[in-house]
């Protein structure tokens, strides 16, 4: 069974679309936030209550819910990008079970951010728990899609100042960044899956980079 949590976002859209329907169970963002207000033991039944309908012998909890905004209260990124997927993990560990988690390529950089952090923080919880409980993290570079990106994001200040013809003002934007279609890379994590069982962290890196400036030019 593949249980996405966060299906309606980038990433779980793709990945459920990777998925055959028939081992797939999906979980809105509403609906796990009124999940996760209840105790571990809750938590625990619903995934046992879902996995006596799977029929297959790898199952996967697939974490897809994440804040993003470095703007956001510091409280909020903590708590979804690090608390929330902590205490899950709690929950589960007897039950067969991988959790899958996504981060960024950046943490094992020096940015630091309030978002990058919340994220450098649950990186770390994974090197500690290995071989603890079944585990995969895979690290990112930006995802974009047809779904229109969020405000916050690179993407999504271009979007804007082109939607109301105005100048789009940005720092020098010698950042170098790559860039990657999430079908591409939701079909990438599956294959990955696939093909091992071992506790992992994985890095998804392309050969093709560019820097923010020529992409804001262009």
């Amino acid at each position: 069974m593949n249980i996405i949590l966060g299906a309606t976002g980038q990433l779980g859209s793709y990945l459920s679309k990777q998925l055959d329907p028939g081992t797939l169970h999906t979980v809105s963002r509403n609906e796990f936030n009124s999940w996760i207000g209840e105790d571990r033991n809750s938590f625990k039944k619903k995934m046992e209550l879902i996995l006596q309908n799977s029929n297959t012998e790898k199952n996967r909890l697939f974490y897809c819910i994440g804040e993003t905004n470095s703007s956001q209260q510091h409280s909020l990124l903590d708590e979804t990008n690090f608390g929330y997927p902590m205490r899950i993990m709690e929950s589960i560990q007897q039950l067969p079970l991988r959790m899958v988690t996504f981060g960024s390529i950046h943490e094992l950089t020096e940015i630091s951010n309030p978002y990058m952090d919340s994220k450098r923080t649950l990186f770390d919880f994974f090197l500690k728990s290995q071989n603890v409980f079944a585990w995969t993290h895979f690290q990112l570079h930006t995802l974009y899609s047809e779904m229109q990106p969020r405000r916050h994001m690179f993407l999504g200040q271009i979007l804007e100042s082109l939607s109301q013809n105005k100048p789009f003002e940005m720092t020098s934007g010698s950042q170098i960044r790559q860039f990657h279609h999430a079908e591409d890379i939701a079909k990438l994590i599956i294959r990955r899956l696939d093909d091992s069982e071992s506790d992992s962290l994985e890095q998804i890196n392309g050969h093709e980079v560019i820097k923010l400036k020529e992409l804001a030019k262009f």
